[in-house]
């Protein structure tokens, strides 16, 4: 990984850990190489896990439920793939 466009674009997979171990080696590469880099990366990572942290899952009501389902269920018909 050459430059900070390239981290960029990797990331998102790099934090998830869903990258191969190949742009895993090679964003850990440029993060050791690059403070800008990883001050951006460790913030967002923090971010993330603000969020994840803050993120309530609330459910909603039969009716609600179903009602949305039965809505969507016309619009995603109304579409022509």
């Amino acid at each position: 990984m050459g430059n900070c466009r390239q981290l960029l674009d990797h990331l998102c997979d790099y934090l998830d850990e869903t990258g191969t171990a190949r742009q895993t080696a090679e964003v850990e590469q440029h993060l050791a190489r690059c403070r800008k880099c990883r001050i951006l990366c460790e913030t967002t990572r923090q971010t993330v896990s603000l969020y994840r942290r803050m993120w309530i899952a609330y459910e909603l009501p039969a009716d609600v439920e179903e009602r949305l389902m039965t809505a969507l269920e016309r619009q995603i018909g109304r579409i022509s793939i």
